[in-house]
Formats: structure tokens, sequence, C-alpha cells
């Protein structure tokens, strides 16, 4: 169990957060959030993502470029907030296998981010 200041959280298991991830690009997370070390994946759209992130407490918030834009100090906010690592998802045009490689390396890094400060 963690506790900060003001709360205490019960250790889950390591989960990545997609927010508002257009499928099938959401099919690629799962593959890649897999690799990387989650154990769960959740998703969410974007007004439900304080909530949920609250609740989850991710390692990485997976996040398409086009939705950040919003409201980027409010996204960029919610990760600090719960120890997250941020990746934006660029509108790009790649293969399942590509997205895979692109994706794999920041959530790993992530990842190991959050295990270190546990």
């Amino acid at each position: 169990m963690a506790t900060d200041a003001n709360t205490v959280y019960q250790d889950s298991p390591p989960t990545a957060l997609l927010i508002a991830v257009p499928q099938p690009l959401d099919e690629v997370c799962l593959k890649a959030a897999s690799i990387a070390g989650a154990l769960r994946v959740e998703s969410c759209k974007a007004g439900d993502a304080p909530t949920v992130a609250s609740t989850a407490r991710p390692f990485a918030i997976i996040i398409a470029e086009a939705v950040y834009e919003f409201d980027p100090d409010e996204f960029e906010a919610l990760a600090r907030d719960v120890g997250g690592t941020l990746i934006r998802l660029p509108e790009r045009n790649m293969s399942e296998e590509q997205w895979v490689d692109w994706l794999v390396p920041p959530l790993e890094a992530a990842y190991r981010r959050s295990l270190m400060a546990k």
C-alpha cells in the first residue's frame, strides 16, 4: 500500500490508460502495453479520464495527439497527479508492427520509472 500526505492507495497491478484512443489503435496499444509490462489496460473517454486515472493510477497514459491538443495543460497535470508518463500518439499512418515498435520503448521507460518511484 502506498501513501501520500492526503491519500492512501492500494498497490494496483501495472496499468496503462488509453484516453480516447480510436480503433484500431486501441488494440495496438493493448499489445504494446502488454509487451512493456502492463498487466491491465484501461480505456476511457477524455471526460472520464480524471476519475479513471485516479482509480487506476496508471504508469502510462496514452492519448491521441488531437485529443491532447484540446487541453494539453490538463492532461499534463493529470499525468503528474497520478505519477504516470504521458505518451502522445502522433497522427501517422503506420502498420500495426510499426506502431508497436514505436510504442514499446516509451512504455517500457514509463514502467521502469514507475518501479523506481515505489
